[in-house]
């Protein structure tokens, strides 16, 4: 009787182990099916908007959150340019609405290559007039990721959700990816 329960939890838990790898399999695989439908629309896209928005989209479908936007940057105008604006409506950031950087903020941690991820922008002090408007209009997290090509930093795509700490290490490195391919792309 104890060998044949020992025997049961072993295979209740072999179960277990096997179901975790084919669910971790299949997110692997959606991953990278995204990944092939950015490149395809990539290369079908006639316009930068039409690059950013199809990048823009599969990213937030993967990743299920709620508003994304894709910013160009002119260091040389001091200036940000919103290119692609999905989800809610946040006043002064439309589609082609153009940002002084001083407005914006501090995109040198961008420029190093990092990604910024903020859980809780409530509990962010100072925050920018652009991130007190982002605030207002109910965006709680965010993640920043840079758009980088040839060492320049070209812009940055904004994920965006009205909960708190919608985002993970993994959101990350799956932004992070698409980031690298839309700068190439842009």
């Amino acid at each position: 009787r104890r060998a044949e329960q020992a025997l049961q939890k072993a295979n209740e838990d072999l179960e277990r182990k096997v179901a975790g790898r084919t669910h971790a399999l299949v997110e692997v695989n959606q991953r990278l099916e995204t990944l092939q439908e950015i490149d395809r629309s990539i290369l079908a896209a006639r316009s930068m908007v039409d690059i950013s928005n199809a990048g823009l989209s599969r990213l937030r479908s993967l990743i299920g959150c709620e508003h994304g936007t894709l910013i160009l940057f002119d260091a040389g105008r001091s200036e940000a340019r919103v290119l692609t604006l999905e989800g809610a409506h946040v006043s002064g950031f439309e589609a082609g609405a153009v940002i002084s950087l001083e407005d914006y903020g501090p995109i040198d941690d961008l420029q190093a290559g990092g990604v910024r991820r903020v859980d809780d922008l409530k509990t962010l002090p100072d925050l920018t007039p652009m991130r007190q408007r982002v605030l207002e209009a109910g965006i709680r997290s965010f993640l920043t990721v840079p758009l980088v090509a040839d060492g320049e930093l070209i812009g940055e795509i904004n994920l965006a959700s009205p909960r708190r700490a919608a985002f993970s290490t993994e959101t990350e490195q799956l932004g992070r990816e698409v980031g690298n391919q839309l700068a190439v792309a842009l």
